[in-house]
């Protein structure tokens, strides 16, 4: 959730296959990583399950994470700190067909307009492979990145091309080129 639970930061809950019976599992802490917002936690092929919040951390501006649904634990694994990965990543991790996690930051970067990053689960290794500029590739990213059949990820801005109405990019895990 991205508030309640008893630090109102948000909590991590299961819930029965008939949507009841909710328990909560894990409350989020303000310094560990707080508010994950429209985002849904990614199972790994490892069986961690990871996730993003839009605040907390280090830096105040969110982690990624992992949690680990056998021990109850979880384990901060980044923390965005601005322009080096970004900022406030919103929306949800997928696992790409190369078996790395990519996601973006809504703002943060070179131009404070969102990045987009991987995170490789075997070396727990954050790279960023692209900032937002605003006028050309969009700005301020939201939802999640799809992986299409093609191999290519594809997402979506809220802001800035030739409209500055937003864009739908695509991006190649492969050749880390955008478009």
């Amino acid at each position: 959730t991205s508030s309640g639970g008893t630090f109102n930061a948000g909590v991590i809950f299961e819930t029965d296959s008939t949507g009841q019976n909710k328990n909560t599992l894990y409350n989020l802490v303000q310094h560990e990583g707080a508010h994950p917002l429209f985002t849904q936690i990614t199972e790994a092929n490892n069986g961690l399950l990871y996730g993003l919040t839009y605040l907390g951390g280090n830096y105040d501006l969110g982690i990624l994470y992992a949690y680990n649904p056998q021990t109850n634990v979880l384990n901060k694994k980044i923390d965005f700190d601005g322009a080096n990965f970004g900022s406030k990543p919103l929306g949800s991790l997928i696992q790409a067909n190369n078996g790395k996690l990519y996601g973006f930051t809504y703002k943060g970067g070179a131009y404070n307009k969102g990045s987009i990053f991987s995170y490789d689960v075997n070396t727990d290794s954050l790279s960023k492979h692209f900032d937002f500029d605003g006028p050309v590739a969009g700005c301020y990213p939201h939802g999640s990145l799809v992986q299409a059949a093609d191999g290519f990820l594809y997402g979506l801005t809220t802001q800035g091309g030739s409209a500055d109405s937003g864009t739908i990019f695509r991006f190649d895990p492969a050749t880390v080129l955008f478009t």
